[in-house]
Protein backbone atom coordinates (compact mmCIF):
# COMPACT_ATOMS: atom_id res chain seq x y z
CA UNK A 1 0.00 0.00 0.00
CA UNK A 2 1.23 3.61 -0.89
CA UNK A 3 2.30 4.90 2.02
CA UNK A 4 1.06 8.84 1.69
CA UNK A 5 -2.71 6.74 1.15
CA UNK A 6 -1.78 5.31 4.40
CA UNK A 7 -0.92 8.74 6.03
CA UNK A 8 -3.98 10.25 4.59
CA UNK A 9 -6.16 7.48 5.75
CA UNK A 10 -4.81 7.77 9.36
CA UNK A 11 -5.17 11.81 9.82
CA UNK A 12 -8.89 11.38 8.89
CA UNK A 13 -9.48 8.62 11.34
CA UNK A 14 -7.69 10.79 13.82
CA UNK A 15 -9.66 13.78 12.56
CA UNK A 16 -12.52 12.05 13.40
CA UNK A 17 -11.82 10.33 16.49
CA UNK A 18 -9.98 13.22 18.10
CA UNK A 19 -13.10 14.79 19.29
CA UNK A 20 -14.83 12.16 20.83
CA UNK A 21 -11.11 11.45 23.32
CA UNK A 22 -11.12 15.10 23.78
CA UNK A 23 -15.15 15.20 24.78
CA UNK A 24 -13.79 12.24 27.76
CA UNK A 25 -11.46 14.53 28.95
CA UNK A 26 -13.56 17.53 29.49
CA UNK A 27 -13.52 16.29 33.23
CA UNK A 28 -9.88 16.73 33.40
CA UNK A 29 -8.03 20.20 34.77
CA UNK A 30 -6.57 21.56 30.99
CA UNK A 31 -3.44 22.69 32.90
CA UNK A 32 -2.59 19.38 33.46
CA UNK A 33 -3.29 18.09 30.10
CA UNK A 34 -1.11 20.46 29.15
CA UNK A 35 1.75 19.46 31.07
CA UNK A 36 1.19 15.92 30.45
CA UNK A 37 1.02 16.65 26.72
CA UNK A 38 4.45 18.54 26.72
CA UNK A 39 5.88 15.96 28.88
CA UNK A 40 5.13 12.76 26.83
CA UNK A 41 6.45 15.00 23.82
CA UNK A 42 9.65 15.25 25.17
CA UNK A 43 9.67 11.70 26.04
CA UNK A 44 8.77 10.37 22.50
CA UNK A 45 10.94 13.13 20.98
CA UNK A 46 14.08 11.54 23.03
CA UNK A 47 13.14 7.74 22.67
CA UNK A 48 13.26 8.45 18.71
CA UNK A 49 16.61 10.57 19.06
CA UNK A 50 17.79 7.80 20.30
CA UNK A 51 16.58 5.18 18.32
CA UNK A 52 17.44 6.44 14.95
CA UNK A 53 21.22 7.53 16.85
CA UNK A 54 20.85 10.94 15.38
CA UNK A 55 22.15 12.77 18.59
CA UNK A 56 24.61 15.29 16.85
CA UNK A 57 22.23 16.30 14.49
CA UNK A 58 19.44 17.22 17.29
CA UNK A 59 22.21 19.37 19.30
Amino acid sequence: MNKNILAVAASYVLWGALPVFWTLLSHVNSMYILCSRILWSLVVSAIAVAAFGKRETAK
